[in-house]
C-alpha cells in the first residue's frame, strides 16, 4: 500500500486546493483506516476537509473522523463530528435549495455513531434518545427497526 499512498501523496502535492487532491486525500485517508494506522487516517481526512467547501464530502468526511475518533475511544470527540451531520439538518431548507443536505443514510448513522458513543460513556438516557431519534424521524425506513433495537440494549 505505501507506494500507492505515495502515488496519491503526489497528487495532492501538484494539484493543491483541486478536486483530484480532496478524492486522493480521501483515498489515502481509506487506505489507512483499512490497515488500522488510524491517526494517519485522520490527518489524511482533516486535510480533505481543509480541501472542500463541498456540503457532500463534508458529510463524509464528519462521519470518517467521527467514526476513526469512536474507533481511538474518543467518545466525546466522535459525538462532536456527528453532530456536525445532525446539525446540518436544522439549517433552514432554503440554505438547502442550491447544494446538497444530508440524506436518511447519513442522518441515521451520525445518530447511530452518538448512541454508539453515549453508549461508552455510560450515558444511558443521551443514547437511548439518539437511536430513538432514528425511528421518530424516519419511521418508514429500515433504520427505525434497527434504532429501536439498539435502544432496548443500552444498558447502565
Amino acid at each position: 500500500f505505501s507506494n500507492v499512498i505515495d502515488d496519491f501523496k503526489k497528487i495532492t502535492a501538484a494539484h493543491v486546493g483541486s478536486q483530484a487532491a480532496l478524492l486522493a486525500y480521501l483515498k489515502i485517508g481509506n487506505f489507512y483506516a483499512e490497515q488500522g494506522r488510524l491517526d494517519e487516517a485522520i490527518l489524511a481526512y482533516q486535510a480533505a476537509l481543509n480541501s472542500t467547501d463541498q456540503r457532500f464530502y463534508k458529510i463524509l468526511i464528519y462521519y470518517n473522523l467521527g467514526y476513526l475518533q469512536e474507533q481511538k475511544g474518543n467518545h466525546e470527540q466522535a459525538i462532536g463530528w456527528f453532530k456536525k451531520i445532525t446539525d446540518m439538518k436544522k439549517q433552514r431548507l432554503l440554505f438547502w435549495s442550491i447544494g446538497y443536505r444530508p440524506n436518511v443514510f447519513w442522518l441515521s448513522q451520525a445518530y447511530f455513531g452518538m448512541g454508539r458513543c453515549y453508549d461508552q460513556l455510560k450515558q444511558v438516557e443521551l443514547a437511548k434518545d439518539a437511536y430513538l431519534r432514528i425511528s421518530d424521524e424516519f419511521p418508514n425506513t429500515p433504520y427505525a427497526d434497527q434504532a429501536q433495537v439498539h435502544a432496548q440494549f443500552v444498558k447502565p
